[in-house]
């Protein structure tokens, strides 16, 4: 059984304990259909290992993975009926700068930022995101001004640009992505901080 409920996700590992009453685990063997398996502990967010001793990767969003085990029983194979999993995308992250992503944030706090970075909250599993790009968003008397990045870090232009900001205006970081553990670029929602 799934370790996590009966969903698995896309591009990562996902836990699974394989178990078969009166069967020690040396004599059973799992089959995967539409996934690859292999042997080992996945790490929750917390850098916990999961229950089980198995790890599923799903082909793709959107088909079932069935996981099918078979038991050596005295010398012979014995098939169990399959288990299914629906498979999903990992969540999009949220953006945050100064730990925010909406709000308000003093404008010292804004100024000692060093960068844009990607967390997924409230999600089970230890993963990573990193930020490859963003841009800073600074407006003033209807001219706008923007400087962007090709890392999660801030460049110098973007620095003086946080600088400009004064009380009462709107720091916007917007066309922001994030690369994820399955390889994929994600883009996410601005984040958008009242200077306070």
């Amino acid at each position: 059984s799934s370790t996590a409920v009966n969903v698995m996700y896309y591009g990562i590992n996902n836990p699974i304990d394989v178990s078969v009453p009166g069967i020690s685990p040396d004599q059973l063997k799992i089959r995967v259909v539409n996934g690859t398996f292999s042997t080992g502990k996945v790490k929750n967010s917390k850098g916990e290992s999961f229950k089980g001793a198995w790890a599923v990767k799903p082909n793709a969003v959107g088909q079932t993975v069935q996981v099918i085990v078979t038991a050596d029983i005295n010398g012979k194979p014995v098939q169990y009926a399959p288990y299914d999993f629906r498979v999903k995308s990992i969540p999009n992250p949220v953006a945050i700068f100064g730990n925010k992503s909406t709000g308000t944030i003093l404008r010292a706090t804004a100024a000692a930022q060093q960068g844009v970075f990607a967390i997924l909250p409230d999600f089970d599993f230890d993963l990573q995101y990193s930020v490859t790009g963003f841009t800073i968003l600074y407006s003033d008397k209807g001219t706008d001004f923007e400087e962007s990045s090709t890392n999660s870090n801030l460049t110098g232009k973007q620095k003086e640009l946080i600088g400009r900001f004064t009380r009462g205006k709107n720091l916007i970081i917007k066309d922001i992505k994030a690369l994820g553990p399955d390889g994929r670029t994600k883009e996410l929602l601005p984040v958008i901080l009242k200077i306070d």
